[in-house]
């Protein structure tokens, strides 16, 4: 094996092991919560609205983001009933 194709070897377990490893992280739930709390707050700002999902999907290497069971208060917060509610919501980018 000449060097040349042992640092493409290396360079290419490399490159595997880094989208395994965003793979996994995505995946875990200390991700997965801070991804919710950040779009429920982000939500909530942008509406001026308490916003409340239930469960969000991150997936980085597809480059989309669900948020599922999404409620939208009518007033300020969800006590007084909801305004909007959606059972998926999805966002892509790329």
């Amino acid at each position: 094996m000449t060097a040349r194709l042992r640092l493409l070897l290396l360079l290419t377990c490399l490159v595997a092991a880094v989208a395994l490893g965003v793979f996994i992280l995505s995946q875990s739930r200390p991700v997965r919560q801070r991804a919710l709390v950040w779009a429920q707050a982000l939500l909530a700002d942008a509406v001026g609205r308490e916003v409340r999902v239930e469960e969000v999907t991150l997936r980085p290497w597809a480059g989309s983001l669900e948020l599922t069971r999404v409620q939208v208060a009518r007033d300020a917060t969800l006590a007084d009933g909801p305004l909007f509610s959606a059972e998926a919501i999805r966002a892509r980018w790329s």
